[in-house]
């Protein structure tokens, strides 16, 4: 599995690029500020299921607001 940085700006997604040299544990991990997200670090298979993973973080992020 890949793991692929995806960085925010007021919840909609920025970019999408593959990082490398980085090791996690778990599928994703991500930081938030004010109910606002800053990036997130997402394991997926390619870049079209990371962009998937982000929005359903955004969705997560935006209803806890």
């Amino acid at each position: 599995m890949l793991i692929y940085k995806v960085t925010f700006i007021k919840n909609k997604i920025d970019s999408c690029r593959l990082s490398v040299n980085t090791i996690m544990e778990g599928s994703y991990t991500c930081e938030q500020h004010n109910g606002f997200l800053i990036y997130a670090l997402i394991k997926a298979e390619n870049e079209a299921k990371a962009r998937g993973k982000a929005l359903e973080l955004i969705e997560q992020v935006s209803s806890a607001r």
